[in-house]
């Protein structure tokens, strides 16, 4: 399905928006201190309603593609919070984490992502990588 959930679904919104607001805190304090990061834009969903998210970028410096993407439903969350994919691995999102979806439509950006991300991360030094 393509379609972002209710913005009023009952997912643990109040803890995304704590995490959101921590992340947001720390992104400034750490932006004043060694200047602007460099995110490169790949491209956002032009089908998604009211304009907003799927978008892709990817971040420079450590080669990384950042997606911001709808929240997930919460049939797909208690699936994911439910399931242990990797055996002995914790299950569930960690709080330092969460869940995006992003419609398949949005692959060919994805791809042009990571073939950006992985050619800048070929481009440090191994230590680094």
């Amino acid at each position: 399905m393509d379609r972002p959930e209710p913005a009023n679904h009952p997912l643990d919104l109040d803890r995304h928006h704590r995490l959101r607001e921590r992340h947001r805190e720390s992104t400034q304090s750490n932006t004043a201190r060694e200047g602007i990061m460099a995110l490169q834009f790949f491209g956002k969903d032009p089908n998604s309603p009211n304009g907003g998210s799927p978008t892709v970028w990817v971040e420079d410096e450590t080669a990384e593609i950042v997606v911001q993407g709808w929240l997930p439903g919460l049939e797909m969350y208690a699936k994911i919070n439910e399931t242990e994919w990797v055996p002995g691995h914790p299950k569930g999102v960690p709080d330092h984490e969460t869940v995006v979806r992003i419609p398949a439509r949005m692959i060919p950006t994805l791809r042009k992502a990571c073939d950006a991300a992985e050619r800048a991360g070929l481009h440090r030094p191994a230590e680094e990588r």
